[in-house]
């Protein structure tokens, strides 16, 4: 499986993976299977933003 890392806000366990544009997207590692390379939210993904405690201290403005 894919390395994980903590968030260093909560410490979840997270994966990095690629959205659709080439951006990297937090995502909780529960919810990453072997092999997925690409962010989607209607496969099953969870965005680490919409579960962590303290989200807006490493969200980046577009």
């Amino acid at each position: 499986m894919r390395k994980t890392t903590a968030c260093r806000s909560c410490g979840a366990e997270i994966i990095f993976l690629k959205t659709e544009k080439g951006k990297l997207i937090p995502v909780d590692a529960e919810t990453v299977t072997e092999g997925d390379e690409l962010f989607d939210s209607k496969g099953g993904h969870v965005s680490h933003f919409a579960t962590c405690d303290d989200p807006q201290q490493f969200r980046r403005s577009n």
